[in-house]
C-alpha cells in the first residue's frame, strides 16, 4: 500500500510541473511577441477621439490624471520631472499613442496595459483642458465694460 500512495504523489508531482511548465512557456510566448515593432502599433479609438470632450470624461480625465500623471508633469501641468504640458503642442491621435506606449528611454512609461482606452482618452482630454485653460488665463479675454488699464 504504501507504495501504491508513493506512486500517486509522483504522479501528482510530474502532473503539478508539466503545468508549470506549460504557463511558464505559454507565458514566454506571450511577452516574446510583444517587441517594438508591434508595440508601437496602436490602435486609435477614433469613436472616442473625434468627439469634444464631455463633462464627465473631464472629471474622469482629472482624476486619472492626478493619480497617475501628476507627479511627473505637476498637478495644473506645469512640468517638475517630466515636461510641461500646458503648452504642450501636439494633436490628439499622437498624444494618445504617448500615452498608450509610453517614451522609451525615458520615465514616461506606458499606461496601455494597465488603463482601458477610453481612460487614456479621458487623460488626453484633461490634457487639451489644461492647455485651453492655461491660453485664457495667460491671454484673458478683456469684458467690454471694464475700465481702462491705468497709466503709471
Amino acid at each position: 500500500m504504501n507504495k501504491q500512495l508513493n506512486g500517486k504523489w509522483v504522479l501528482a508531482f510530474l502532473l503539478f510541473v508539466a503545468i508549470l511548465m506549460a504557463l511558464f512557456f505559454r507565458w514566454i510566448i506571450v511577452n516574446s511577441t510583444t517587441n517594438s515593432t508591434t508595440k508601437n502599433k496602436v490602435v486609435l479609438p477614433h469613436h472616442l477621439l473625434d468627439k469634444e470632450a464631455t463633462k464627465e470624461q473631464l472629471y474622469y480625465g482629472n482624476i486619472h490624471y492626478k493619480l497617475r500623471c501628476s507627479k511627473c508633469h505637476g498637478m495644473q501641468g506645469q512640468g517638475t520631472i517630466g515636461p510641461r504640458l500646458i503648452d504642450y503642442k501636439t494633436n490628439r491621435n499622437h498624444l494618445y499613442t504617448i500615452i498608450y506606449n509610453g517614451i522609451p528611454g525615458t520615465e514616461m512609461k506606458g499606461w496601455g496595459k494597465k488603463l482601458q482606452p477610453k481612460d487614456i482618452v479621458t487623460i488626453v482630454h484633461h490634457i487639451e483642458s489644461l492647455h485651453k485653460n492655461y491660453r485664457i488665463k495667460k491671454n484673458p479675454i478683456k469684458h467690454p465694460f471694464s475700465p481702462p488699464p491705468s497709466n503709471p
